[in-house]
Formats: structure tokens, C-alpha cells, sequence
């Protein structure tokens, strides 16, 4: 029998451990108990940062059959590179996911994706997202209005 996944570990170092000792799941149930896992761990803060190699480890995972959203969801979400400001455009995704889902079940029986939603979105929160302005061309605005102030009312 694999070794069972603590769905209440209180770190996702914790949960890492305990799917890595899980080796044979053809069906994905540790991978969604993994899931499950690192989303409680992550909670409402910045959340877990997996290495690469744990990341593509969820990524790769094969699942017969395929998990149904918003599972595969989460198992998106997980397998991405999550690290600092990196995890802006997948928590969107993912909190969009979710948010689409609604009433569905998550990785977790009897978990709905309505519930669940509320931790990403916090996480989102944590994070300094890019507005969609980059500083250089914020720079760049800044220039141009100088240049067209000296010009207009200094060389006049």
C-alpha cells in the first residue's frame, strides 16, 4: 500500500515529502490529494514555491482518466513556475478557472471551487503584479513631457 499524503501538513515541503513517497497513481489520486495539500499549506499567503523539478513533476503527471476541471485547474496552476512575481498570470488564470467553475468539485470531494477561489485570489493580493505599464515606458512618457516642456516654453 503507497504511503498516504497528509492533506493537513502544515508546509508544502510537507506535502512534497509525502507525494514523492507515493510512487505508483495511475489514477492521480495522490496527485489530487498533493493538490489539495499544497493549496492548504499555501492558504492565504504568497503561497508555496516548488522547484522546477516539482513543478514538471504535476505537469507530467499522466491521469486515467484526465482530471476534469476545475482539478486540472489546480493541477495547472501547481505545475507552473510560481516563483515571485511569476506567479501573477497563472494565479489569474487559476483564479479565473475557478471562478468559471463554481459549484464543481475541486482535487477534493466535496470541496467547491466557489470556496476554494478565495485563497488564490488573497495570495493574488500578496504579490506586486505588473499593471500592464513597464517602468521604461513609464520613463519614456516622463522624457517626452520634459523635452516638450523645454521645448515649448524655454526656447521660445
Amino acid at each position: 500500500m503507497p504511503a498516504s499524503i497528509n492533506a493537513d501538513a502544515a508546509t508544502c515541503t510537507a506535502c512534497t515529502d509525502a507525494y514523492e513517497l507515493a510512487k505508483t497513481d495511475t489514477d492521480c489520486t495522490h496527485l489530487k490529494t498533493y493538490l489539495n495539500c499544497l493549496e492548504a499549506a499555501a492558504g492565504m499567503s504568497a503561497g508555496c514555491t516548488l522547484t522546477v523539478a516539482e513543478a514538471t513533476t504535476i505537469k507530467d503527471a499522466s491521469c486515467s482518466p484526465e482530471l476534469k476541471s476545475p482539478c486540472s485547474c489546480q493541477r495547472t496552476f501547481w505545475g507552473s513556475n510560481l516563483d515571485g512575481n511569476n506567479a501573477c498570470d497563472p494565479l489569474k488564470t487559476y483564479i479565473k478557472c475557478l471562478t468559471d467553475a463554481g459549484e464543481e468539485e475541486t482535487c477534493l470531494a466535496g470541496v467547491k471551487a466557489s470556496a476554494l477561489v478565495v485563497l488564490p485570489e488573497a495570495r493574488l493580493q500578496s504579490l506586486t503584479c505588473n499593471s500592464g505599464i513597464s517602468t521604461l515606458r513609464q520613463s519614456s512618457a516622463v522624457v517626452f513631457l520634459l523635452a516638450f516642456i523645454l521645448v515649448t516654453f524655454v526656447l521660445v
